[in-house]
């Protein structure tokens, strides 16, 4: 966003709101997979995710307006919306049940990577045309997807079971308040992310005044623990189950970003910044891999539910955040919105707590 404004690409504004048109796309992604399913294979879906993916970075590197840019940052949400949603439903009922935690963080770290490569890649184009950025992006997410392409196993439209004649009407009834809690922590945990995962580094640029190098520096970081945090939180979860390390992923959101904002300090924003980026994708995981359990039969329409609520919190936090950025003061609201919705997102993790009592053994 900084090198898109330094640039003359786009304004200030204009940069925010392309920022958040990318959740967009994601919000309506999530709104019709559900609808998508039962009609193309989760095979299809993700490797027209895929292309998708590499086309919209590839377009980006056309100065083509405002309007053109927010068309392919729309499109790049819509790819990441299919690939976050469809990916664990494709391969969490292919490995032992013992293992689910740790299968459900390994699929997150890519998030963490793609952090990491472009905060120590990008920073170093700053004096480039930014156009060379986007292409880098694109190229390296056509390495991937080749690499990808052959691996994903055929799987077929009636993969999703739309009713469970397995599973006991009281236990599935249940099944569905508790995910109603879960999927209202998740929209809580879509509005308490998007202050890092948009506005990190213009945060770090305006609040420390700091150059693009060392923001880029701190996006890595962001990235570096958002590749060791899903891995790290399935073994917890394997230990002491989802449930009981979701509740303690929400309270350390909640005191880390307290910390955020009223301790202001580069150094404690190192720290800070690498805890939420552990957290990033290590409550998506965890929540994807309750809801298997809630019962595995569901998890695809289950799970696409859930991201659902979240991209629509994320989207109208991201609209709502990047409208506050030319007010003073604006990152202190934008944080302060944020810690409130992880400190609700806690409470909600909490009564799922005492309504699933009985329900697993991981209650």
């Amino acid at each position: 966003m900084p090198a898109l404004i330094q640039q003359h690409w786009l304004n200030p504004a204009a940069a925010g709101y392309l920022a958040a048109s990318n959740l967009l796309g994601y919000l309506l992604a999530v709104a019709l997979l559900n609808k998508m399913l039962p009609y193309y294979s989760l095979l299809t879906l993700i490797k027209t995710a895929l292309v998708l993916a590499v086309l919209s970075l590839s377009f980006c590197a056309i100065n083509g307006g405002f309007a053109w840019l927010v068309l392919w940052r729309f499109t790049a949400g819509i790819a990441g919306a299919m690939l976050i949603v469809l990916t664990p439903a494709a391969t969490l009922t292919q490995v032992p049940t013992d293992y689910k935690g740790r299968a459900a963080g390994i699929l997150f770290t890519g998030i963490g990577l793609g952090i990491i490569a472009s905060g120590l890649i990008f920073p170093l184009l700053a004096k480039q045309p930014v156009a060379y950025s986007w292409l880098i992006a694109a190229g390296i997410a056509f390495i991937l997807s080749l690499f990808a392409w052959p691996r994903f196993k055929t799987m077929h439209a009636n993969t999703i079971a739309h009713h469970v004649t397995s599973v006991p009407s009281v236990i599935l009834q249940k099944s569905k308040t508790i995910l109603w809690l879960m999927s209202i922590a998740y929209l809580l945990y879509g509005i308490g992310m998007v202050p890092h995962t948009l506005f990190l580094v213009t945060y770090l640029h305006s609040t420390y005044h700091a150059s693009l190098v060392l923001s880029g520096l701190f996006w890595a970081l962001f990235g570096f623990g958002a590749t060791l945090g899903p891995i790290s939180v399935g073994l917890v979860a394997d230990k002491i189950g989802t449930y009981k390390s979701l509740v303690l992923c929400f309270m350390l959101a909640t005191l880390t970003l307290i910390i955020t904002l009223f301790t202001p300090r580069l150094t404690l924003c190192l720290a800070t910044t690498f805890l939420m980026g552990m957290l990033l994708p290590a409550i998506p995981s965890l929540l994807s891999a309750r809801i298997f359990e809630l019962p595995p039969e569901q998890h695809p329409l289950f799970w696409g539910r859930s991201a659902l609520y979240c991209a629509i919190s994320q989207a109208v936090a991201a609209y709502l955040m990047a409208y506050l950025l030319p007010y003073p003061n604006a990152y202190f609201y934008c944080l302060l919105i944020a810690t409130g919705a992880f400190l609700f997102g806690l409470l909600a993790m909490s009564y799922c707590g005492v309504k699933q009592l009985g329900l697993h053994p991981d209650a």
